[in-house]
């Protein structure tokens, strides 16, 4: 009887061991295949920078006459200087209409000749949209709304470079 018992203990610890080597394979092979597709699937998608440009309008009083609403308007753009704005990114604009002009300022925002939004402030106030970039491309401003003198030129109401994004 006391073999028997010896004799069902070592089958009971061959037993154990070899659960436990299945263990141990079993969890070495998730862990390799794991590792695998780690290493083959697409790298996670890049969300992007966000960038802020901060956008003004400047008012020329030597031009219109003395009629406020004939003055001079043009807009200012300030991108930040290290700025290298690509397809992917978010472009936060605050546009500062710090003019006293009585309708408010509205910037069409297009890329090429799509417009993709617009943007309105009313006279001494800010206003602030978001934007993903979607394409590359040269990003420009134009007033929708006559406002003086300037209104019709290109590079100051019409066709402001906002940023060119790669």
């Amino acid at each position: 009887m006391i073999l028997k018992t010896y004799s069902s203990m070592r089958k009971s610890k061959a037993v154990s061991r070899n659960v436990v080597i299945a263990i141990v394979a079993i969890i070495v092979i998730v862990g390799v295949a794991v590792a695998i597709l780690q290493f083959t699937s697409a790298p996670p998608s890049v969300s992007g920078k966000t960038w802020t440009i901060n956008v003004w309008i400047g008012v020329d009083k030597s031009v219109g006459g003395s009629n406020p609403q004939n003055w001079g308007r043009y807009l200012i753009v300030q991108v930040p200087s290290n700025a290298t704005i690509k397809v992917g990114d978010t472009v936060q604009i605050i546009f500062h209409n710090n003019d006293t002009f009585p309708n408010p300022h509205v910037l069409a925002v297009a890329v090429g000749s799509n417009v993709i939004t617009t943007i309105s402030a009313p006279a001494l106030s800010a206003a602030t949209i978001t934007i993903k970039v979607s394409q590359a491309g040269t990003y420009t401003l134009s007033c929708q709304v006559y406002c003086g003198a300037f209104h019709l030129d290109v590079g100051k109401m019409q066709q402001v470079t906002l940023f060119t994004a790669s």
